[in-house]
């Protein structure tokens, strides 16, 4: 039986995104034949410290510069067929997609969020500035396969870099996890969200203080 045998990396592996978008999905896909090494970035670029000081190759951290030390040689990376990389971000994600690159290997670039259109008053604003999105588009620029979650993340990716990429909507796994509840209109609304999303409840404020008014009006 023919394989292909994948290698993941992605920004944080305990990431929900990353579950849904990656660990979650290629684990089943194993018994079709995807053979799947999962690994965070973390763990494929490490830094050691360096007697050279050269601020445009290498990272200054505690004050002294580090040189990019990668887990994965060239002939390791060469048995993969492809490598797929989930919202990677930063000056070293694009040092490792051109490593990759530079060993022949196939990128598939995934992404899942407009950090074009973050608005300026949205903590997470001032870490998606212009250099950090500059890092995406070099990616995507490097990247082989592109794609993203929505027909909208598509065209705005199209529009800021001029490449196409292939809408892989989010998905739930109902094998795996169900629903445990029918859906109950009178029911309590929960919401989930990391840090980064906590200004994205202000969108939603006027229909929640509109709710509770007219459920105080009917009790």
């Amino acid at each position: 039986m023919s394989f292909i045998k994948l290698l993941a990396i992605h920004a944080d592996q305990m990431d929900p995104t990353a579950y849904y978008r990656g660990v979650g999905c290629f684990r089943p896909m194993e018994k079709m034949g995807v053979m799947c090494d999962m690994y965070e970035h973390s763990w494929v670029t490490t830094y050691i410290p360096s007697t050279r000081s050269n601020p445009n190759s290498e990272k200054k951290i505690d004050g002294r510069y580090h040189v990019a030390q990668k887990v994965f040689g060239w002939a390791s990376l060469m048995t993969y067929d492809v490598v797929f990389m989930q919202r990677l971000v930063g000056a070293d994600s694009v040092q490792l997609a051109r490593y990759v690159q530079s060993s022949g290997v196939p990128i598939w670039y995934d992404l899942d969020d407009d950090f074009w259109s973050i608005p300026a008053t949205y903590s997470i604003a001032k870490y998606y500035n212009a250099e950090m999105l500059a890092t995406i588009e070099t990616i995507i620029s490097i990247a082989d396969l592109v794609t993203v979650s929505t027909p909208a993340l598509a065209e705005r990716v199209k529009l800021v870099t001029g490449k196409d990429a292939v809408v892989v909507p989010n998905a739930w796994d109902l094998n795996r996890w169900g629903f445990a509840t029918e859906w109950n209109e009178s029911g309590p609304v929960v919401w989930r969200g990391g840090e980064t999303h906590f200004d994205e409840l202000n969108t939603y404020r006027d229909f929640f203080e509109q709710s509770d008014l007219e459920r105080s009006e009917e009790h």
